[in-house]
């Protein structure tokens, strides 16, 4: 870059504030290290206020009356129910028509 000297550290600011309140609880948020990343967690409820939103839909499944639910086999939060998640909507809703 145009005006850095050899050896200067050069440094990036975040674009948003960073979360001081937990949105879901009202609890004070504390700095946490999550698989090597820094991130805000809420020392009450255990929300973590991720920093890298992207669009995505979810989709409920009926059967029988029933809801199908998958459980994760991966980290972060392994074993835990919940719905199928697909990161571009626009490839997978077509065929749900």
């Amino acid at each position: 870059m145009k005006g850095q000297g050899k050896g200067k550290r050069v440094v990036v600011r975040p674009t948003r504030p960073e979360a001081r309140f937990c949105m879901v609880c009202g609890g004070r948020m504390q700095r946490i290290v999550e698989h090597g990343t820094r991130r805000v967690a809420c020392e009450r409820c255990g929300f973590i206020a991720y920093r890298n939103p992207v669009p995505a839909c979810g989709v409920l499944i009926l059967r029988d009356g029933k809801i199908l639910l998958a459980r994760r086999g991966h980290e972060p939060r392994k074993n835990a129910w919940g719905m199928r998640h697909w990161a571009d909507c626009r490839a997978q809703s077509s065929w749900a028509r």
